[in-house]
């Protein structure tokens, strides 16, 4: 499995990756119903998914990456077919960087944003490119972003790599393409030593999970620490209350295995 996401009916939509092709597959709250959506195949080969989510229109979203091609968006109409008036076919593109696409976000425009090696992508509703920030001059400028949200306002925030891979940074830009300067001074924030992992939209900002750390960014790039990871984070999510779960593998002692359990930590918003 590569990929999973709800419906607000509770199907659940389950991204997989094959020996040959991939599959984005609908199954019931039960278990006991399953239903394969259109093959996310495109001219360059399948799309191994990587986020799937429904939009408020009841569309599906698929984004992912073509092995040694580059990222694409699709979108499906609710009966699972590929929604024709989306891009070429109902599937979109990014710029050709190698498996790109490391996550995407929905805004209530309805434009779509990317998270893509060397920057971030906005596509409008209809699938055209809106802007392409890798070659905005922000310091530091970072090699590839692996989260992205979106803010009602418009604004676009994503937590990336350094082009040396040694500093994880939060990004905010504009509706328009540009550096959102209000956010740190320059528009991007320094967080953590390591690997960007999730990031999470708040009303009081945003909260940034990297291999080894959690931390909260307010929307002015005020960057306050709440905890370090003993081990490798893996995934960060939130509950009805509000308060944030992160989930990590940890050794067992006396175990062979390098990670031999997960284990979940929950913090007080």
């Amino acid at each position: 499995m590569t990929a999973l996401g709800a419906r607000a009916d509770g199907m659940l939509l389950v991204g997989q990756a094959r020996a040959v092709g991939s599959q984005i597959t609908l199954v019931s709250p039960d278990g006991r119903s399953r239903a394969d959506l259109a093959p996310p195949k495109t001219q360059n080969g399948y799309v191994t998914p990587q986020r799937l989510f429904e939009a408020p229109d009841q569309t599906l979203y698929a984004c992912g990456a073509v092995y040694d091609c580059c990222g694409y968006a699709m979108r499906y109409a609710p009966d699972g077919t590929l929604d024709s008036s989306f891009g070429v076919a109902g599937s979109v593109s990014t710029k050709p960087y190698i498996n790109s696409a490391f996550d995407c976000a929905l805004g209530a425009d309805g434009h779509l944003a990317f998270a893509v090696y060397q920057g971030i992508e906005d596509l409008d509703a209809n699938g055209a490119l809106v802007f392409d920030d890798a070659n905005h001059t922000n310091t530091p400028t970072a090699d590839d972003f692996h989260a992205v949200v979106v803010a009602d306002d418009g604004t676009i925030y994503a937590a990336g790599w350094d082009s040396s891979h040694t500093q994880s940074l939060v990004r905010a830009v504009s509706p328009d393409g540009t550096p959102d300067r209000t956010f740190g001074g320059s528009g991007e924030v320094p967080t953590h030593g390591s690997k960007p992992l999730s990031l999470m939209l708040r009303r009081d900002g945003l909260v940034v999970l990297t291999e080894a750390a959690l931390a909260r960014v307010a929307f002015d790039g005020t960057l306050t620490e709440l905890a370090t990871t003993a081990s490798p984070a893996a995934a960060m999510t939130q509950d009805a209350c509000g308060r944030i779960v992160t989930a990590s593998y940890e050794k067992v002692d006396g175990s062979v295995l390098p990670m031999a359990r997960v284990v979940l930590r929950r913090y007080w918003p």
